[in-house]
């Protein structure tokens, strides 16, 4: 289903997905600014977003902030 996700949950999911940090701490989540970015995600409405729109984060081949380590 295209549009399971409403628009404002789609628009902060693609706000998170171009975010410098947020994709640093996706793509290398055991460095220190990885972790610390994972941190903040659990906190974070379009980090939670972004798992929404995108998935957990393990089919994209991404760590997700909940993920277990």
């Amino acid at each position: 289903m295209e549009h399971q996700h409403g628009k404002v949950t789609r628009l902060m999911a693609a706000r998170c997905e171009h975010c410098p940090l947020c994709r640093h701490a996706r793509k290398n989540p055991d460095t220190m600014l990885g972790k610390a970015i994972r941190l903040h995600g659990r906190f974070c409405p379009f980090w939670h977003a972004w798992e929404k729109v995108y998935g957990d984060g393990a089919e994209n081949g991404v760590a997700s902030a909940d993920s277990p380590r």
